[in-house]
């Protein structure tokens, strides 16, 4: 889900035009909203339908960020890392739901660096350093994934540490 919230903090940084958080978008609805995959499925595909609720692109990047920060990070501090993962030697990493990913962190971290300042032209000051605390809580926890010559790639469901050095992952 933060897809979204990075091109468009992308967008805002190299062009400048912070007009675009104000364009109307319609949600979409699914029978199976964020829904995990069934045991052993590796791809999900489904046909999402326009609704006749929208709001603006800036709520609907906040609504990706929260989701990730309230209700999909792991005991780690760091964004759960789910099924269908772009790189298919890690899909099954967070199959049970408790893996968590280091990269999805440092993107994470990465869009609410580029972020928070928009956040609180929007939304105040009080509600930018909420996610200031967030962006340092996040930089904690990818700090402590730190191995002496390298951060780990994510931590399994079980909580092995996958990418220890001569691990072969």
């Amino acid at each position: 889900p933060l897809w979204l919230a990075w091109g468009t903090a992308e967008y805002v940084r190299a062009t400048g035009d912070h007009t675009i958080l104000d364009e109307m978008a319609a949600y979409l609805i699914s029978e199976f909203p964020f829904a995990p995959l069934p045991k052993n499925k590796q791809g999900w595909g489904h046909l999402y339908h326009r609704t006749t609720r929208a709001d603006t692109l800036y709520k609907h990047c906040m609504k990706s960020i929260d989701l990730v920060i309230k209700q999909r990070t792991g005991k780690n501090g760091l964004p759960l890392m789910g099924v269908g993962d772009w790189n298919d030697g890690l899909d099954e990493i967070g199959s049970e739901g408790h893996g968590e990913s280091v990269w999805l962190g440092f993107f994470l971290y990465y869009i609410l660096k580029e972020m928070v300042d928009i956040i609180g032209q929007k939304e105040g000051e009080t509600k930018k350093a909420y996610y200031v605390q967030k962006m340092e809580a996040l930089k904690v926890a990818l700090e402590k994934t730190w191995r002496g010559d390298r951060y780990l790639r994510a931590f399994h469901d079980d909580g092995t540490e996958i990418g220890v050095k001569g691990s072969g992952v």
